[in-house]
């Protein structure tokens, strides 16, 4: 049979949110877990947007300015919340999107600007322009078909190129890029995360309170294009949660980190396994 979290524990889930959490949070628990109001949702998004049309402390990402990184993790809002193209918050977004693209290195930096480092280009490469390729294909309306092309290009060229499996969070990237990916390049990606993601997950529950690649980050529903090949291992996983939830209700960390930032994930964190937790009806009410 499988654990479920108890109504009690899912309230005190909510409380800690509530009381604690990131204002932003608050209004995902309300819109994701009690069907709350959208246009909060973006209310809250809006103030986290910069002049240039960036977004900043996102959770990845700078607290005090834009970042392509922190900018992917809004328009994740901004998709899974089927935000229009004639949204001024898209707009402007999609414009910082298009200013920031490296023209020579053919990539957006992931944050903070790491080239005086040695980085492989191609392995990395998908963190976070994967994903950032996808939002401008979705909105392609008011994106360059030349640009767009090019882009799409460099995805399906470092698909090929990349050394296998690929790092965790690059396939996450490409993750979020599938929904939104043309059917040649859609396909080619669905084969490699099949291929990659058993493959970099963590399927020992003694490990996974330390640092790992945790199985449900790849389903947090039953559409992801993995879900049916790790399905067990991710319930195992939501389980394995549920069994550590702290004492104040929110769902830890894994690793190490400044008091704010923890701060931050342990609140992002929290609605995750909510969201997964109600996706695979894990919660008792």
């Amino acid at each position: 049979m499988i654990t479920k979290l108890s109504n009690e524990r899912f309230e005190k889930a909510k409380s800690y949110i509530k009381e604690h959490g990131r204002t932003l949070d608050q209004s995902r628990l309300d819109y994701y877990l009690h069907h709350g109001s959208k246009e909060n949702v973006l209310n809250v998004l809006r103030t986290h947007q910069n002049l240039d049309g960036g977004f900043q402390d996102m959770g990845e990402g700078p607290r005090n300015f834009s970042s392509p990184i922190g900018t992917s993790v809004a328009f994740q809002l901004l998709t899974d919340l089927d935000v229009p193209v004639n949204d001024p918050m898209v707009q402007n977004g999609l414009k910082y999107i298009v200013e920031t693209f490296d023209h020579d290195l053919g990539l957006w930096q992931p944050a903070f600007n790491w080239l005086h480092e040695e980085v492989n280009l191609v392995q990395s490469w998908g963190n976070p322009s994967a994903e950032l390729v996808g939002y401008l294909n979705h909105y392609k309306e008011i994106v360059s078909n030349t640009f767009l092309d090019k882009l799409l290009n460099i995805t399906a060229r470092n698909m090929l190129l990349v050394k296998r499996p690929m790092d965790t969070f690059v396939l996450l990237c490409y993750m979020r890029l599938v929904k939104f990916a043309p059917d040649g390049l859609k396909e080619l990606i669905i084969q490699r995360l099949q291929e990659d993601v058993p493959k970099v997950i963590e399927t020992d529950p003694a490990k996974w309170s330390k640092w790992c690649t945790k199985p449900y980050w790849f389903a947090i529903s039953s559409t992801s294009p993995v879900a049916d090949i790790i399905n067990q291992d991710v319930i195992r996983n939501l389980e394995y949660e549920i069994q550590n939830q702290t004492d104040e209700g929110f769902f830890p960390p894994h690793w190490n980190d400044t008091e704010e930032n923890l701060w931050n994930w342990k609140s992002i964190l929290t609605i995750d396994v909510l969201k997964a937790l109600r996706n695979y009806n894990m919660i008792d009410q």
